[in-house]
């Protein structure tokens, strides 16, 4: 039973590995924390070498223990200091698990746009990354960082047919006669 388990859940993971496609734009980087118990997030979004052009984002979040920290609208690249402590929106560290949370521009639920290679990208509207502790921490430790990326959404044309088609002129007058 549990290596049938395991199977399907390999099977899943590797099959939505090979239909979504993700691009790093940016980092999220734990700064530590001050003698007066200031903690400071620096979030880097540079999409140079990744986009044909900058891409605008309607909005950033950067959010922790049910604190949120948003930046309105935003153009890459940027970078942002986010603080927590007391009397800051953030709380202080230590922290267990940061989120930033990115909102593309537009009303749609995708967002597509070029690639510096020429091939184009689209991303679901909302996007998300997580900072978490390394393996065998509790809590982020000073220095730490994660990247950020942009997830693919599969486009319909992605999805090749079993035959191939044939082309206008591969047909010939046998092909129109009605039977």
């Amino acid at each position: 039973m549990r290596r049938s388990l395991f199977l399907l859940l390999t099977v899943i993971v590797i099959s939505s590995a090979a239909w979504c496609k993700n691009i790093v734009v940016g980092s999220i980087q734990y700064l530590g924390t001050n003698v007066q118990g200031v903690s400071a997030f620096k979030v880097v979004l540079n999409t140079a070498g990744i986009t044909e052009s900058p891409i605008t984002f309607d909005n950033m979040t950067l959010a922790e223990q049910g604190s949120k920290q948003s930046t309105g609208s935003i153009t890459t690249p940027v970078e942002v200091l986010f603080l927590g402590g007391s009397n800051l929106r953030m709380p202080a560290c230590p922290c267990r698990t940061v989120r930033v949370d990115l909102l593309l521009k537009g009303p749609e639920s995708t967002f597509t746009f070029r690639l510096a290679n020429g091939e184009w990208f689209t991303a679901r509207r909302v996007n998300w990354s997580l900072l978490r502790p390394p393996r065998g921490e509790q809590f982020l430790l000073p220095g730490q960082s994660a990247p950020i990326t942009l997830g693919s959404v599969p486009e319909p044309w992605e999805q090749r047919p079993t035959e191939r088609l044939k082309q206008p002129s591969e047909f010939t007058e046998s092909s129109y006669v009605l039977r």
